[in-house]
């Protein structure tokens, strides 16, 4: 199961990746409502993120596409915090340019996320070998 969880190497069916994912959001909801404080809120965001991208990079992988693609979701969201820093006043109201300068990348980066899902959790995986690897043994034909 820690190959499944932590690998960036491999395949997972369809089947293995909405179930892993599904289950591993219960997880952090249960962690965020059980924590307190930033640093824990932070580390269970973090965890979260590294584990939900390996597995989307199998996901990825099993459609014989690029892990590559998963950069392009964590980029929008760190260019949308980076401008949402950035851009505005200090007095803690939020201006008009502030709020659209974060709101257009995390919009991207929300639509971008939502297509990629669709598409990975849609689209069966190669039957055969493909450049990644062997299909996975479990699940093979979901």
């Amino acid at each position: 199961m820690g190959g499944v969880l932590f690998s960036f190497t491999g395949r997972i069916g369809r089947a293995a990746f909405l179930l892993s994912s599904g289950g591993l959001f219960l997880l952090l909801l249960i962690y965020q409502y059980l924590t307190g404080g930033w640093v824990l809120n932070y580390l269970g965001w973090a965890i979260w993120g590294y584990v939900q991208g390996a597995l989307l990079v199998k996901r990825l992988h099993d459609v014989n596409r690029s892990g590559f693609w998963a950069l392009a979701v964590g980029a929008a969201l760190v260019i949308g915090g980076i401008v949402f820093s950035f851009i505005g006043d200090t007095e803690g109201t939020p201006s008009a340019l502030r709020l659209v300068g974060f709101s257009v990348p995390m919009a991207c980066a929300t639509g971008f996320t939502l297509g990629l899902l669709a598409f990975v959790g849609s689209k069966p995986g190669s039957s055969r070998d493909n450049r990644f690897g062997e299909p996975p043994e479990y699940l093979a034909e979901y």
